[in-house]
């Protein structure tokens, strides 16, 4: 772990051919130093998907 003595803004972002079918929770949250958050992933994939390989990335963006 990196030892920050600022609290940052943090901003949970997906890019992915998948996104709509994703819920990320929280999205956004604010953390103290030495503060852990955990963030849940949700994916609803809808029936008429097509098969295939779907692929992207989850970015954690950090702002103090």
């Amino acid at each position: 772990a990196v030892g920050y003595s600022l609290p940052a803004e943090v901003k949970v972002e997906a890019d992915a051919d998948f996104s709509s079918w994703l819920q990320i929770d929280p999205k956004q949250f604010e953390l103290a130093p030495n503060q852990t958050q955990e963030v849940f992933f949700t994916v609803a994939v809808p029936k008429e998907a097509a098969a295939g390989n779907y692929s992207g990335e989850v970015r954690f963006c950090f702002k103090t």
